[in-house]
């Protein structure tokens, strides 16, 4: 640049041609400058560096350089601009920054401006030194206003499915359909500043101990369940310029009020128990306003006078019951207090009732075995139900013939024919606490068993029929029973009994019964007829070795002389027996023992009467009785009378001489007793 000025402290930045255009000092005009020959410079002269400060300003506010207000405080009539100073530059110089103000200020609803960092910058050099000037990288400082949000309080509450507020308590079942909330504080100014903020239903949840919901189940337990936020708990245009303060709170489940109704109850033994000390599980009782399929029971106070058998069961009783407490899994959602809150909800007051306990009834079936039975088959006992483990109780069963019921027979054993009555009755200590239904279980009728005999050819000796000899088989009888037939003799056209009397000869023989057994065990049996039961019977004589003493001779005992009418009756004549070394079974059927060769007493019987009883009673032996009747026929008999004393009658007996021999057991024993005669059967061993 040529201006022809002197460079000066305030020459502008720029380069500059240095030249001599005068030439000054004492010698001066001595000389002439001149361009031909000189040597000429420039002069560079840089920019003065500065830097800047900016401040923010209001219309109606302080300014500022650094400044921090809340949301709510900066209204659109007073929105701040930068304003700044050039730092540096030489006074009186005409220099100036330009501000840049944030490329974004916006405002809420409400018309204030929003949360955020608003920064105030500065800008290009103006004015007309300000080329003189360059702006540093550094040093500079802006002005920034920063807008805090607004701190909302938000309150957790409940609300209904429509969005309504739900007004609390809420009680266990009572929370179907509750959504999780809340509600701001008014006093934070939302509805002066009209800016458009909600809260945020889908961001609010029920903290549940299976995780988050947005509701609470119907049947949510008593306890408190927290509202939470899972995102942004704030909706709207506006929500960003607020803090959410989300109040300590949620909702409260208080467990549902019940009462307890207990009725008069009557049980059976075994179905009401003590466990522990407490009553369990009290029937007839009624738990008002419960909910459908709760698991929830009442505990009692239990009775002084309660009594207990095995295993906790309530005896036998009639018991006050009072209901104290309540059990199960569900108890915690459920309570006996909140007196006035259950009359509210219409439910009865809590009474007390009574407990009855009854005898158990025991069961059994009637029917289970067959009530007609062959003899043969046996009656096993009937199966008891009802009765309880650990229980001192017995059953006992009785089966009783019909014909002599004091006699019980022994279930299991052999039942001679014949009507029994079967009963039952209960023994122990715990007997009281049970019932039969009845105690006769039922009657049983054991009928005869049947059999068949079989007949082949048989030979006999007079006297001696042999019923269970060679040629006869009886099929059907049971071990250890042994059966006598009872047969007819058929020849030349007549038929009659086979006895011992059966005359020598040929015979067709014919089983048409049972006659008397060992045992009296015949009448079980029933004789069914066939064509095996007939054959061929040939009798041959008796062979005698024994030769009785003449007719008229007299017995040891002298003889005894009776008429029909005889007295006293029993006559009675005492004798000892020295028995003596003939053995009587040469006689043939049941004779046995032995006896000496005269008789011991002689019976002149004169008639008058339709029976005639002879009987021998000893005082230290088992005696047998020999008896010849007028016409010479013996007769050998034993015990009788479930005595051992030997009994022998004589229908219309024969007048005449009845020799009568005492057996010894064993050969030369002697036998001490007495022999009586009578006419009348109540006399006997």
């Amino acid at each position: 640049q040529a201006t022809g000025a002197a460079p000066t402290d305030r020459t502008n930045a720029g380069t500059w041609a240095l030249g001599m255009p005068a030439l000054a000092g004492r010698d001066a005009g001595n000389y002439v400058p001149t361009q031909a020959g000189s040597t000429l410079g420039t002069l560079t002269i840089a920019p003065k560096p500065v830097t800047y400060t900016m401040q923010g300003t209001f219309r109606y506010n302080a300014p500022f350089t650094d400044r921090t207000t809340d949301y709510g405080t900066v209204g659109a009539v007073d929105l701040p601009r930068g304003k700044g100073t050039v730092d540096g530059a030489l006074a009186g110089d005409d220099v100036a920054i330009t501000a840049v103000d944030p490329a974004s200020m916006p405002l809420s609803t409400g018309g204030f401006l929003g949360v955020g960092s608003y920064t105030f910058r500065g800008g290009a050099l103006t004015g007309a030194a300000a080329g003189n000037y360059v702006l540093q990288p550094t040093g500079n400082a802006d002005a920034t206003l920063q807008v805090r949000p607004l701190t909302l309080h938000l309150t957790p509450a409940a609300f209904s499915s429509s969005g309504s507020a739900v007004t609390a308590p809420y009680y266990y079942g009572s929370t179907d359909g509750l959504v999780a909330g809340g509600t701001m504080d008014p006093a934070a100014g939302l509805v002066a500043l009209r800016d458009h903020v909600a809260v945020n239903p889908s961001a609010l949840y029920f903290s549940l101990s299976s995780g988050l919901s947005h509701t609470l189940p119907d049947r949510a337990g008593a306890g408190f369940y927290p509202v939470v936020a899972n995102g942004a708990p704030l909706t709207g245009a506006d929500a960003g310029n607020y803090d959410v303060v989300f109040d300590a709170g949620g909702v409260g489940v208080r467990p549902r009020p019940v009462t307890i109704t207990v009725g008069q109850s009557t049980k059976s033994y075994g179905q009401v128990s003590i466990i522990d000390g407490i009553l369990d599980a009290y029937p007839g009782t009624t738990i008002n306003g419960m909910l459908p399929g709760d698991d929830l029971s009442v505990q009692y106070d239990t009775p002084a006078s309660l009594q207990t058998g095995h295993q906790g069961r309530v005896v036998v009783g009639t018991y006050a019951v009072t209901p104290t407490s309540l059990s199960g899994s569900a108890r915690s959602n459920y309570t006996l207090s909140y007196p006035d809150v259950a009359a509210a909800q219409g439910l009865p007051p809590t009474t007390s009732g009574s407990l009855t306990i009854q005898p158990a009834v025991v069961s059994f079936d009637p029917d289970q075995y067959p009530h007609q039975l062959t003899y043969g088959q046996t009656l096993a006992q009937v199966d008891v139900d009802g009765l309880f483990a650990g229980d001192q109780i017995a059953v006992v069963h009785t089966l009783s013939p019909a014909s002599d019921p004091a006699q019980a027979r022994a279930f299991g054993s052999r039942l001679p024919v014949g009507q029994y009555a079967y009963t039952l009755a209960l023994a122990g200590n715990d007997s009281p606490e049970y019932q039969l239904p009845r105690t006769r279980v039922g009657d049983y009728t054991v009928v005869p068993r049947p059999v068949t005999v079989s007949l082949s050819s048989m030979t006999r000796t007079y006297g001696s029929v042999d019923p269970a000899g060679a040629g006869v088989t009886v099929d059907g009888a049971l071990p250890g029973d042994t059966l006598f037939p009872a047969f007819t003799a058929s020849a030349n056209g007549t038929t009659a009994a086979y006895d011992a009397h059966t005359e020598v000869g040929r015979y067709l023989v014919h089983a048409n019964g049972l006659a008397a057994s060992p045992g009296d065990v015949q009448s079980n049996y029933v004789l069914v007829d066939s064509p095996q039961a007939t054959s061929a019977l040939t009798v041959t004589p008796r062979p005698l070795a024994f030769v009785p003493p003449p007719a008229g001779a007299t017995g040891v005992y002298g003889d005894a002389n009776l008429s029909g009418a005889f007295t006293p009756d029993p006559h009675s004549v005492p004798m000892s027996s020295a028995g003596g070394s003939i053995a009587t079974s040469y006689l043939g059927g049941s004779c046995s023992g032995y006896a000496s060769a005269s008789p011991d007493l002689r019976v002149n019987y004169g008639g008058g009467s339709s029976l005639l009883r002879l009987y021998y009673v000893s005082t230290n032996g088992d005696p047998a009785m020999v008896v010849r009747d007028p016409y010479g026929n013996f007769y050998c008999v034993n015990d009788s009378f479930g005595t051992v004393s030997p009994t022998i009658d004589f229908n219309n007996p024969a007048s005449g001489a009845y020799a009568i021999w005492i057996c010894s057991p064993t050969s030369g024993a002697t036998l001490t007793g007495t022999m009586y005669a009578t006419r009348t059967t109540p006399n006997h061993p």
